[in-house]
């Protein structure tokens, strides 16, 4: 009685324990109003949340230390994960009034990069990592004058005026609204990105594993 009553308290979602794996970033940004969602309807269900580098969080789900993994995409795995898209990015670049004020008109990527200071996250990022693929592709060597490892500082240098930032617009939706940044118009299209959920394949989930899955698709949508 006391394994059957066990597995209907897991079913109805009493007791758990959910591992989640994400970068700060992912988790400020996006995951935390999922989690506060979750938490709301199933308030005794445990959430850990571990914020590391990807690749160090890749091998954390592969043993078993964390359950779920979200992670920028696109993102080349092994074959023993899958990806399940769950939301879709968009990048831009974007400064300070000042920046706005000299910038009026359409900008070619090359010319942004070669006369005006460049904010970026720091590598090893996924989203440094897209930007370099972006300049790579239109041919064009990039030495960005600030390599920042918070987003949160990449934003606030960029307000500051020390230079134009990339970032997400997902991701910044204050700063924008609000008028603190403004996008800068270039004439490049910059390539959708998006989040993803990692799993090891074949994996059975948990009740709550999986309630949370469906929480973070359902609202992404």
């Amino acid at each position: 009685m006391n394994g059957e009553h066990k597995l209907t308290s897991l079913k109805n979602l009493e007791t758990g324990t959910i591992k989640i794996g994400a970068s700060s970033t992912i988790t400020k940004y996006f995951l935390v109003n999922h989690i506060a969602k979750f938490h709301n309807e199933f308030p005794n269900i445990d959430i850990s949340v571990t914020n590391n580098l990807t690749k160090n969080l890749i091998s954390d789900l592969k043993k078993g230390s964390i359950d779920i993994l979200v992670v920028n995409l696109p993102m080349e795995i092994d074959d023993d994960l899958t990806i399940t898209p769950c939301t879709k990015l968009h990048d831009c670049f974007a400064g300070n009034l000042q920046y706005k004020n000299q910038i009026k008109e359409l900008i070619s990527l090359k010319n942004l990069v070669e006369n005006y200071p460049i904010i970026t996250q720091k590598e090893p990022s996924n989203t440094r990592s897209f930007l370099n693929n972006l300049m790579n592709t239109n041919n064009i060597k990039f030495h960005p004058k600030f390599d920042i490892v918070s987003y949160g500082l990449v934003k606030d240098f960029a307000k500051a005026g020390f230079g134009i930032a990339y970032i997400t617009k997902e991701f910044a939706k204050e700063e924008l609204n609000n008028n603190l940044l403004f996008e800068i118009p270039i004439k490049e299209k910059i390539p959708k990105r998006g989040l993803g959920i990692v799993l090891p394949k074949n994996m059975i989930c948990s009740f709550a594993t999986e309630k949370l899955i469906d929480i973070i698709k359902n609202d992404s949508k």
